[in-house]
């Protein structure tokens, strides 16, 4: 799997670019703040293999970028071999993941 630096995602964004933020990280972590847009894919949690394909159905045209803050390679791996067994060939990971974003000076999102 790509990765994708901090500059590319924030461009991809500015330009409208259709991608899909899926974080791995656990449900509490994703609630205390996430990339906006972000959907939350505990890597994890029973059913992850499932629920990756399903997004990843859903947003066929779409690049898709995994991040999360306490996922670890092995949780990064698992997600491209589902989405590539999806057929979802634009998959990339943002290692800088919240640290970086909030670093380029974005404002990340709480859901409590």
């Amino acid at each position: 799997m790509k990765n994708i630096s901090t500059d590319s995602l924030l461009a991809s964004f500015d330009r409208g670019n259709n991608t899909l933020l899926i974080d791995l990280s656990l449900p509490d972590v994703f609630r205390g703040q996430h990339i906006p847009g972000a959907v939350n894919a505990p890597a994890n949690a029973p059913g992850f293999d499932e629920r990756v394909v399903a997004l990843a159905t859903q947003h066929k045209k779409s690049r898709i970028v995994v991040y999360g803050f306490d996922a670890t390679p092995e949780d990064v791996a698992r997600a491209a071999r589902a989405l590539a067994g999806a057929g979802h060939k634009d998959v990339r990971h943002f290692a800088a993941g919240l640290a970086g974003y909030v670093s380029a000076g974005m404002l990340p999102i709480a859901s409590r």
